[in-house]
């Protein structure tokens, strides 16, 4: 447990899009002091130095890693090894076996590594996965913009994305079948309590957007534009900025040794998966 008695000093590494979200969650908490952020097209909105990483690390208790999954590991390891708390986006790695030995590095010098999956917190997600009772009928189906050709590795963060999605639903037991054309994969998943389907496709005249229907015992839910609808009937949701939330979450985790919302299992799990699905598609027809 982290004891607060000064404030957490924090580095931020990759300053894109998260990584800005990022920076913004901890200059607005009290507790936690931005002492520099390294690499990233919005550093330059900080008041603080941009530092290269290995001194970005001497100067912080904790940093957080937004930068490209292709460097995830090697940043990871770097901030384990300087002993600093370590917050990466999801996903933390492309293979579960390196994610593992983060995760393992991580507990043997007594510091969090904590994945963040802000789409977990969506209000609609949060409200649909308290709701859910017995067994499930799920349907998921996202589209986004791309030339149509690409390979499942270049959908792999997407793949990843929509299999946490549907594993905090209900546990992926396993992979029943998976078909892949370029820019269209199509999984049946079978689940603790039912199964699902999953298709994920791209082309240029699509847009990024993500539909699910999901019938349970009881009604059948339905999420339209980030909506969420019961027998056809909109539910109201609740609505808060995600990385402030994540940030929360990450801070209580550090303060009152809290399990993260996104587990080393669940994390452990869904990579596994993908490499099911890697498996079953190398496999002649």
């Amino acid at each position: 447990m982290v004891e607060f008695v000064d404030k957490l000093t924090w580095g931020v590494v990759g300053v894109g899009r998260a990584g800005r979200a990022r920076a913004e969650a901890i200059y607005g908490d009290s507790r936690c002091e931005l002492v520099g952020v390294s690499r990233g097209r919005f550093s330059a909105e900080f008041d603080v130095p941009e530092l290269p990483l290995i001194d970005l690390l001497c100067q912080a208790d904790a940093v957080a890693i937004c930068s490209p999954t292709a460097y995830h590991g090697d940043q990871i390891r770097a901030a384990l090894d300087a002993g600093c708390q370590t917050v990466v986006e999801f996903p933390i790695t492309h293979r579960a076996s390196e994610a593992n030995e983060l995760f393992e590095l991580a507990q043997s010098k007594g510091l969090m590594l904590h994945v963040a999956h802000i789409e977990l917190l969506l209000g609609w997600h949060q409200r649909l996965r308290e709701s859910l009772n017995g067994e499930l009928k799920i349907v998921m189906r996202m589209t986004k913009r791309g030339s149509g050709l690409e390979t499942l590795e270049e959908l792999f963060g997407a793949c990843v994305a929509r299999l946490h999605n549907i594993s905090d639903l209900s546990p992926i037991m396993a992979v029943g079948k998976a078909h892949w054309s370029p820019g269209c994969l199509e999984l049946a998943l079978i689940l603790e309590s039912g199964d699902a389907s999953l298709t994920i496709r791209s082309a240029p005249n699509l847009s990024r957007q993500t539909e699910l229907d999901v019938q349970d015992k009881s009604a059948m839910w339905t999420v339209r534009g980030r909506r969420l609808y019961r027998a056809g009937k909109e539910e109201p949701v609740s609505k808060h900025p995600l990385f402030d939330q994540d940030h929360q979450r990450v801070m209580a985790c550090l303060g009152e040794e809290l399990e993260p919302y996104v587990t080393v299992r669940r994390t452990l799990e869904v990579l596994e998966h993908v490499e099911t699905i890697r498996a079953l598609l190398e496999q002649p027809s």
